[in-house]
């Protein structure tokens, strides 16, 4: 079974954000809270540095680069403090003036005593609930008045031995500097833990705990627990256990955060906007006086046991809709510093898996094949465990045939090694992986590169710098062979050890075989050695004579030029600098759902499936693999209301490819039966999901009630997917891709002259396409009636998604839509308040507006958020009656279950309000215009066809900030009386809503 790195893969990163109290908007410092917790006193006390020692900076041989050959990112300023507190400091440009802040602190779950189990993660949250400097209930308010917004820009995560609290600053201001670093250093040293908000915020952590309970995650913990039964981690999910969550005394918490939280354990980062020298200064000046204290050592992690032979276990989950068979091989850790050798000897064993998961896909797609995808991996797992593993995904009624093919195809990559061919694909793909890595190192994010700091630091590797590590990775990988592949292959699978981990759904085959019977079938299998495939040539690098340019026209204030070729093809691109190498394209045409007839439902949903696994004409999926290795080209089909999309994402040096790959879907789709196979394995897993996921129903049930019941939202039958056909398909989408109104668009690092030749000799050729007619007459949806409507779904997790709905409209006035999302905002943030915060009874409720580009009128402001079914008609009550006071309409205060009703609702939208809304909204929208994919999907992508997408991007920051107080009212008394709610539950049938 494959480990989690962090706790964020399994869930566990909290949208928490850390905020003083102000006296006004302007950002004033607040008066420090009391330091002393009720019924104690201040959390630490730390010692006073003598005087000059704190702020000093001093070198530190804890860092990986430390004694290795390898050479850190030189950007980089590395320090440390006399208490042991280390930093690293790294100026960044991409986006501009922003700082992203972390501190990585290496205590988690695996510290805790068997009384403390989840109290590390509890103890993050609490981090953001009063610290000596930031009051209690006022975190939020404050950094959002700065511009952050609630998870988005104040975060953490907690994972088994480490936990990371979060902060992206909008802008280099010395007053929010100042405050970032502050509390950061009050989540070091200066948590006050008062009983009361202990108490508060157990309610919380265990909405997030059922949250985050899911058939995959018990699946996790089973296959854990089996593959290493004498290791401490099995017992130390960071989630934590229900009785220790609902009782642990401040106590424990106190004496867990005094024993791990020390300077010695502590890395500040600190990425962005920055001047290292002045940073480093700060933050010496910050965490100086940090008391330096003796490092506690963590708990015994257990051990790797070995000498079990072959072991199998079946764990069975009958939520689920395939079978997952894990084949792995543990082995104790063994430690080693990152070097440039230790590099080069992990090599051919990457190289090898990545064959040997290739070998899988190609096998998925041969007729009666049992798995649906296969993977090899290795990985070293918390510094404790090396592990191996093989794992098949396979049909429910064949999963001992997949245990057969996984020994079988483990035995002959052990025996017989890889051939040529497969070398060189794998090469070339790790390679350009690597190249694309190094030219886009100078515009990579401040938050990605942050968080890449802190996980190396984690794992004990060095941060490299991708340019630099290129020369030295390009070598080791030119002069790899295939027979040191196989021997690396061979050694990582050597041990005498074998666990065999069987998941899932699994159907008893008809021969009683078992686990232990299909493995020894699949060793005894005949096996033989990979023959070399074939040669592939290119087979689209043609298309016709080269079309010529019949329009061009420069919207110069955007950037954007836009082209109409002599056949009729519109392109719009638009370069930007945001990301060094990297390319979006888009090619819209034909009018998508809107032309699903309805006599065929499944239509939709079959033709999503098959269109791109099937291939080209003259090459299938696979052939495709092998004949564009190396270079990053791809294509993706999707259906949208009014549109067929194929997108793709490539480099300046590959643009023309990826363009002839999209021409070649256009002139020559494969329409291949494999892509048709694959869909018809894959069916159990689709309607599993339907039956027993919360996200499964909402897709088949919930979305198309919502829809009014339109055919084409409609999700088809089981019966009624298995009745389409590849012809079906092709009679659907062949007219469209022969002929139809198309638009390409492209936007990125390119030069616009290189990328206009490329376009004439592609998407130019074509055959004519016909010319964008007047937008057709839509009908509205049917609407949907007010009141309440439950969907049951069988599972024995007992968690719902309660969704209460306002019809608003359409997205044709941009200007209401935008101020429809800053209300979307303002509900979010009460519903925060009242049903997280207040009640704990979920832990993350939200609110979003969505309104449709095609059919007029559909649009709705929605409140959302998991939450125990019983308690689901009090949170409806509540969203209703903080609607009610919105919209000016007041309602009885709601009491959650148990408890009293709170205070009623403030009547109206306060300017505070508005301004904590809009700040962050403001600061996210300017992110998100240095974004490619903002620029694509929103604006060049369809922009001649819907030129008023050009304005829209013109004045949408200015828009926003132009809300007002009295608009948002307006659209409150309009869209949020109570009596418009549409409440809809998804929920194991144990509530009475909807009855």
């Amino acid at each position: 079974m494959k480990f989690p790195q962090t706790l964020v893969l399994l869930g566990l990163a909290c949208g928490l954000v850390a905020c003083k109290k102000v006296s006004s908007v302007t950002g004033a410092t607040p008066p420090a809270a009391d330091k002393t917790a009720a019924g104690g006193t201040a959390t630490t006390a730390a010692a006073p540095a003598p005087a000059g020692e704190g702020t000093a900076i001093v070198s530190s041989s804890r860092w990986p680069h430390v004694g290795s050959d390898l050479k850190p990112d030189p950007s980089i300023t590395w320090g440390a403090l006399p208490n042991g507190l280390r930093f690293a400091v790294m100026p960044n440009a991409e986006p501009p003036e922003k700082i992203s802040l972390r501190l990585f602190v290496e205590a988690g779950s695996m510290m805790e005593r068997d009384d403390q189990q989840g109290l590390a993660h509890f103890l993050e949250h609490m981090a953001f609930n009063g610290t000596k400097d930031f009051p209690a209930g006022q975190m939020v308010e404050y950094f959002q008045r700065l511009g952050m917004g609630f998870g988005a820009d104040t975060n953490a995560h907690t994972s088994f031995k480490e936990t990371v609290y979060k902060l992206e600053l909008p802008n280099r201001d010395e007053k929010l500097l100042h405050d970032g670093l502050l509390l950061l250093r009050d989540m070091a040293d200066g948590m006050l833990l008062d009983a009361k908000e202990i108490d508060k915020e157990r309610g919380i952590i265990l909405s997030e705990k059922l949250a985050r309970d899911t058939v995959e995650f018990r699946t996790m913990m089973e296959g854990m627990k089996f593959t290493l039964p004498d290791a401490l981690i099995t017992k130390r999910m960071p989630i934590g256990v229900e009785e220790v969550i609902s009782t642990a005394p401040r106590e424990r918490f106190t004496d867990f955060y005094q024993k791990f939280y020390t300077a010695d354990r502590m890395v500040v980062v600190a990425v962005g906007a920055v001047e290292p020298g002045a940073l480093s200064k700060r933050i010496a000046e910050t965490f100086g006086s940090m008391a330096k204290r003796e490092r506690a050592a963590a708990p015994d992690p257990g051990l790797v046991t070995r000498g079990r032979g072959v072991q199998s276990k079946v764990h069975l989950e009958n939520e689920s809709g395939y079978s997952r068979i894990t084949f792995s091989v543990n082995a104790p850790h063994t430690p080693r510093p990152d070097t440039a050798a230790s590099r080069k000897e992990d090599l051919p064993r990457e190289i090898a898996n990545r064959i040997v998961s290739r070998r899988f896909e190609i096998l998925s797609k041969e007729k009666d094949a049992p798995l649906l995808q296969g993977r090899a991996e290795f990985q070293e797992f918390l510094q404790f465990v090396d592990s191996a593993e093989i794992e098949i995904i396979a049909q429910p009624e064949r999963w001992n045939d997949a245990v057969v093919l996984a020994a079988r195809e483990l035995r002959r990559a052990r025996e017989f090694g890889f051939t040529a061919a497969e070398l060189k694909v794998a090469k070339a793909d790790f390679l350009a992986e690597a190249e694309n890595e190094a030219r886009s190192a100078k515009t990579r994010k401040s938050k990605d590169l942050s968080t890449e700091i802190v996980s190396a630091l984690a794992e004990g590797k060095v941060f490299t710098n991708p340019q630099e590590e290129l020369p030295r990775m390009k070598a080791n990988v030119e002069a790899l062979t295939k027979e040191e592949c196989l021997e690396a292959f061979k050694k990582t699978w050597s041990s005498g050890d074998l666990s065999v981990f069987a998941t899932g759904k699994m159907i008893p085959p008809q021969n009683g075989e078992t686990v232990e019977g299909a493995l020894a079938r699949g060793m005894k299998a005949e096996i033989s050695a990979p023959t070399e495939a074939a040669a592939v040539e290119w087979g689209y690098a043609s298309f016709g004579p080269v079309g010529k340019v019949a329009e061009k026209k420069e919207v110069a204030d955007l950037g954007i030029t836009q082209l109409v070729f002599a056949n009729g093809v519109r392109v719009n691109l638009k370069p930007t600098d945001f990301k060094k190498d990297s390319v979006l394209v888009s090619a819209n045409f034909g009018t998508g759902r809107l032309s699903l007839p309805k006599d065929k439902p499944g239509l939709e949903l079959y033709t999503s499936q098959v269109f791109d696994a099937a291939g080209l004409g003259k090459h299938s999926v696979d052939d495709l693999q092998r004949v564009l290795a190396g270079q990053t080209v791809g294509a993706q089909f999707m259906v949208d209301d009014d549109t067929f999309a194929l997108l793709g994402e490539t480099t300046r040096e590959d643009l023309t490819v990826q363009l002839q790959l999209l021409c070649a879907f256009f002139s020559d789709p494969g329409w291949r039966d494999e892509a048709d196979r694959m869909l018809r394995q894959s069916v159990d897993a689709i309607y599993s999901k339907t039956e027993h996921a919360i996200d499964g129903v909402r897709d088949a049930q919930a979305e198309p009630y919502l829809h009014g019941g339109d055919y084409r939202f409609a999700f088809p039958k089981r019966e009624e997917l298995l009745a389409r056909k590849m012809d079906d398909a092709k009679a659907w989408l062949a007219p469209a891709l022969a002929s139809s109104p198309l638009e390409v668009g492209i936007v990125g690092d390119f030069d616009v002259a290189a990328a206009t030749t490329a376009l004439e000799a592609t998407f130019g050729a074509l055959a004519p396409r016909e010319a964008p007619g007047a937008k057709p007459a839509v009908a509205a949806l049917p609407a949907v009636p007010a009141g309440q409507k439950l969907f049951p779904y069988e599972s024995k997790i007992a968690k719902g998604m309660l969704t209460v709905h306002f019809p608003t409209a359409d997205r044709s006035d941009i200007k209401r839509t935008r101020r429809l999302q800053v209300l979307a905002s303002i509900l979010g943030d009460r519903l925060r308040q009242k049903i997280r915060e207040e009640w704990g009874d979920s832990y993350s409720p939200r609110a979003v507006s969505v309104g449709s580009d095609t059919f007029p009128g559909y649009g709705f402001l929605v409140a959302q958020m998991v939450i125990s079914p019983p308690q689901a008609d009090a949170a409806a009550a509540a969203v209703k009656e903080i609607a009610g006071a919105l919209a000016g309409q007041p309602q009885a205060a709601v009491a959650a279950p148990g408890r009293k009703a709170g205070k009623p609702q403030e009547m109206g939208i306060s300017a505070d309000e508005l301004d904590r809304a809009r700040a962050p909204l403001l600061n996210a929208l300017k992110e998100q215009r240095r974004n490619n994919t903002y620029w694509l999907q929103t604006v060049a992508a369809t922009c001649q066809r819907r030129p008023e997408r050009l304005d829209w991007a013109r004045t949408l920051e200015s828009d926003v900030q132009a809300v007002t107080k009295d608009e948002l009212e307006a659209l409150a008394k309009q869209y949020l009386p109570p009596a418009r709610a549409i409440e809809v539950l998804i929920s194991p049938p144990i509530t009475t809503v909807g009855k």
